[in-house]
């Protein structure tokens, strides 16, 4: 599967960071890296629980707490959309070829 990369401006109530936005047509949620929240100086409006699976994988691993928060994304036509995000601590990590 491969991913579109775009590159826009991303804001909170007090600040703005551009940032490379991975889109995934088919996912039912969006996420963010722990620093760029840091960064945009977002409050965490509380926690959720998510089972966690690999790719072909049937069952879970295991249950994992993710803060959830808002931010909006700047448009090329300058409206702001509002998107609700999950926190994490890494988005995609090296392939590890060893």
């Amino acid at each position: 599967m491969l991913l579109i990369t775009v590159f826009a401006s991303v804001s909170s109530d007090y600040t703005t960071a551009d940032a490379a936005i991975l889109i995934n047509e088919g996912a039912q949620r969006y996420h963010i890296t722990k620093e760029l929240a840091d960064a945009l100086q977002l409050p965490s409006e509380g926690m959720e629980t998510h089972s966690v699976t690999g790719f072909g994988e049937c069952s879970s691993r295991h249950l994992q707490q993710m803060e959830h928060c808002n931010v909006c994304v700047l448009s090329e036509s300058k409206q702001n959309i509002p998107v609700r995000v999950r926190i994490v601590p890494t988005i995609v990590a090296p392939i590890s070829c060893t």
